[in-house]
């Protein structure tokens, strides 16, 4: 369920957690537990790179890494534009790809980046589980219970969760009270997807990219482009375009990743 709006960006978000595929499951279809998986984590990566849109648009201050405030914003934008089960799910599909990213590091032999822009999955699994717990620690104990998040960490959940909101909410009501009055979001497709992992993302990123326009007014009007990007299996924030893009690679990635699910 929609906080603000129900409407046709809710409607097309809802319809790709259950596209048909051929040969997935035996019947013809994507298993729902892929397509919402694929659905959610293009829902919080959209919200993470419309964080560093925000950043850049708005020449917001960065007391530390920008990678770990894109993170942050996205685990607010969660709750901020999803209700109830509809935000558990983003989340928990969120965490749990982190953590089937470290998973797979492990697996492949690598070790720990600590110099790189991005915070390590394992990490990134952790904040997204502890900040998402911390917006309603009574309510979301089942939700942290999916996770083994050290005690420690989750004594400072709800700490951590608010510590957020105030780094965001002023943000978030700037560009939600002009709402209407300027430049937006848009979507293009670059590339017409082919696979169903690609439809769902595709289905996904769209949806959400409506429903932002509807909620938002922007300083400056950021396009959300679903494109082919030779391979790679990613999605980037572009400042000389104010654009986002969404790799079709990135789906493929994202599906063999809950493939690998135990």
């Amino acid at each position: 369920m929609r906080r603000k709006l129900l409407g046709t960006a809710a409607a097309l978000l809802a319809a790709s957690f259950a596209v048909p595929a051929a040969g997935q499951d035996g019947n013809g279809q994507l298993p729902a537990e892929h397509a919402r998986f694929i659905a959610s984590n293009s829902t919080s990566t959209l919200y993470h790179e419309l964080g560093h849109a925000l950043i850049d648009t708005m020449e917001l201050p960065m007391l530390g890494k920008e990678e770990d405030a894109a993170d942050i914003f996205s685990v607010v934008l969660i709750d901020y534009l999803n209700d109830g089960a509809s935000a558990d799910k983003i989340a928990r599909d969120t965490a749990q790809y982190y953590l089937l990213e470290d998973k797979r590091r492990e697996e492949q032999g690598y070790a720990y980046n600590f110099s790189g822009e991005h915070s390590p999955y394992i990490q990134r699994h952790y904040l997204v589980a502890c900040l998402h717990y911390g917006a309603n620690p009574s309510v979301r104990q089942p939700f942290l219970a999916s996770f083994t998040v050290p005690d420690e960490m989750i004594a400072t959940c709800a700490y951590r969760r608010k510590a957020a909101e105030d780094g965001w909410q002023w943000v978030l009501r700037q560009i939600h009270l002009s709402r209407g009055g300027g430049p937006s979001v848009t979507f293009r497709e670059d590339y017409q997807p082919v696979t169903e992992a690609e439809i769902a993302a595709r289905d996904a990123i769209r949806a959400e990219a409506q429903y932002l326009a509807e909620s938002f007014t922007l300083p400056v009007a950021v396009s959300v482009a679903f494109a082919d990007c030779d391979g790679d299996q990613n999605a980037y924030y572009y400042p000389d375009e104010t654009e986002i893009v969404f790799c079709r690679e990135y789906a493929a990635d994202l599906l063999n990743l809950i493939e690998s699910k135990p």
